[in-house]
């Protein structure tokens, strides 16, 4: 079974609730890509009459709690997670530099720009949560950097 089929499967059997299940899973760092992803959903958000506001609605608060869990695990497991993933994924080290290097010069800004950059979109959260970003300023910068990514690969 293809992406595209599965997909198609999960929104006309489960709804909006797939839809956020997909998108949580894929701002968790599990390897769905939202580019591929979010712009079928709008074909078939449109195709199956759902509300298009519902459906964005929906993708941000799934792209939201999946960030929140990378911050959590951030925070909870610290710089020696991010030295973990390097070992093991050695061309993440850049992306994962770069992010710490940002969000300490732009701090809450840095979150919503990188949420419009790929790679840089997952992997800031559990950055923003190893420098202990202020949880409300977080979820303020993440929910409207998410909102711009996914409006657009939606609406495309």
């Amino acid at each position: 079974m293809n992406l595209r089929v599965m997909i198609e499967y999960f929104i006309i059997n489960y709804g909006l609730i797939s839809i956020f299940i997909i998108v949580a899973l894929e701002y968790s760092n599990i390897p769905l890509p939202s580019e591929v992803i979010l712009p079928m959903v709008g074909i078939l958000a449109t195709k199956y009459n759902m509300n298009f506001i519902f459906v964005l609605i929906i993708s941000i608060l799934g792209g939201l709690v999946g960030c929140l869990l990378n911050y959590y695990i951030g925070i909870k497991f610290g710089k020696p997670l991010l030295d973990k993933i390097i070992k093991k994924f050695p061309t993440t080290k850049k992306s994962i530099n770069e992010s710490y290097r940002f969000i300490t010069k732009y701090d809450k800004a840095s979150v919503l720009i990188a949420r419009i950059v790929p790679v840089a979109r997952t992997i800031i959260s559990i950055v923003a949560g190893v420098g202990k970003m202020n949880i409300f300023s977080f979820i303020i910068f993440s929910s409207i950097g998410i909102g711009i990514w996914n409006l657009t690969l939606i609406y495309l």
